[in-house]
């Protein structure tokens, strides 16, 4: 096999142009659906031990540790390989990072958040900058039975709130969602379409689920901050009395106290991401900062999978 190695980065197109051979990369006997194995830490953190070899072979990829192919030739054809047969939660997160975020928001004074916990819920991505923006993602391959309960909670919570779904599931949707919801399709071809502008929600949050959001530090000197009062009060009493307090606060300071907790709890992210191939821009920033050092270096993605003889 002869195929050239991919040099595309972060702000690259990836789905106008096919990464050359995908198939023959790949071989008749591999899966997108396993392939989505590999866009998680463990796997980098294998690469990174030259400790590879075992899942590529499980994966039937033993070839591709014959020969030149890098970390980033395999990251960049399964991707392109799944964006056109299994859109799985990844890719959609990760067209997200790309379309959504990158596009559309200044890295460097917005934080992105991943799996943010709200009551029982985790939101699948959340951009901090001067205001909250959520985004829900529903791929062909999940049910819409809990989406109800999920919009409502983050209606309580954060300003912007969208739902990124398949084709599959946007009629319903827009049938059976709030009115202040976004929703946002995710077409065959790899675009995003706009199916209902959100509305903007902050007025309408509610403090007390606000405040189950926040952490002891970020609430008691909030509650000081703006009310001027900060009782001392034993461990044991100090969120019932603390959280009868923030309830006083409007809904807009409320959301205020909680844009400024996150963007202090979540820094900033720097530029790194730019010599990345694209596909691998949601695994980055739902990376904590010392694996974002040590796994996307070039070091790892960029040398050959071939394994020495002591491998």
């Amino acid at each position: 096999m002869n195929l050239p190695s991919v040099r595309g980065r972060a702000g690259e197109p990836c789905d106008s142009a096919r990464e050359p051979d995908a198939d023959a990369f790949f071989g008749p006997t591999t899966k997108a659906p396993s392939l989505s194995s590999i866009f998680r830490l463990r796997f980098l953190q294998l690469l990174a031990r030259r400790d590879h070899g075992p899942t590529l072979s499980e994966l039937r990829l033993g070839h591709l540790l014959e020969g030149e192919f890098t970390a980033t030739d395999l990251f960049a054809r399964a991707y392109e390989l799944m964006l056109e047969t299994y859109r799985c939660e990844y890719v959609f997160k990760n067209e997200i990072v790309r379309k959504l975020y990158l596009a559309r928001h200044d890295v460097a004074s917005s934080s992105l958040i991943s799996e943010f916990k709200v009551a029982q819920n985790r939101a699948d991505l959340l951009v901090v900058n001067g205001t909250t923006t959520v985004y829900e993602v529903k791929t062909r391959y999940d049910v819409l039975d809990r989406l109800p309960y999920q919009l409502t909670t983050y209606l309580e919570v954060f300003d912007r709130v969208i739902v990124v779904a398949d084709a599959v599931h946007v009629s319903k949707i827009l049938a059976e969602a709030d009115e202040r919801v976004g929703v946002i399709s995710f077409t065959a071809r790899g675009t995003f379409h706009v199916e209902r502008a959100w509305t903007s929600n902050s007025s309408r949050v509610v403090p007390a689920t606000i405040f189950d959001c926040l952490h002891v530090p970020e609430y008691t000197s909030a509650v000081k901050r703006v009310t001027g009062f900060a009782p001392e009060v034993p461990n044991t009493r100090r969120h019932r009395v603390y959280r009868a307090l923030f309830e006083t606060l409007s809904p807009g300071q409320a959301h205020r106290v909680l844009v400024d907790a996150l963007r202090s709890r979540y820094p900033v992210h720097g530029s790194a991401h730019e010599r990345l191939h694209p596909s691998l821009l949601h695994l980055y920033f739902n990376a904590a900062p010392a694996h974002r050092q040590k796994l996307f270096s070039d070091g790892v993605l960029s040398r050959p999978l071939q394994l020495d003889a002591g491998h």
